[in-house]
């Protein structure tokens, strides 16, 4: 059965413990499959009654929603402003490319 964001918020924490801020993301990732941005919302207007660790959760969406769909789905005015975001890329191209090493696949 489905749950809305703010019942899973309720139910799973939205607190800076790893134990509620992944298990949030993941239900806000799986629930958005095919809306990646909708997804990223949701993740950092996550606060729910009580606030919450919006930043967290806002990181480990964007992970899986880049991971998955790859940065292109991640909108330009999105990652416009991220400090240091010319270094992510390089450190992400060079962690591809150690996995593809690893493991034998490419893109």
């Amino acid at each position: 059965e489905s749950a809305d964001l703010e019942t899973a918020i309720n139910t799973l924490g939205n607190g800076t413990f790893a134990f509620e801020a992944l298990p949030l993301a993941l239900y806000i990732f799986l629930s958005n499959v095919g809306n990646p941005e909708e997804a990223l919302f949701q993740a950092v207007n996550s606060y729910g009654e009580f606030g919450g660790d919006t930043d967290a959760i806002g990181f480990l969406v964007g992970a899986m929603v880049g991971a998955y769909y790859g940065e292109d789905a991640i909108p330009y005015h999105l990652k416009e402003n991220v400090e240091n975001s010319q270094k992510l890329r390089e450190l992400a191209e060079k962690l591809y490319e150690v996995v593809e090493k690893q493991v034998g696949f490419s893109h």
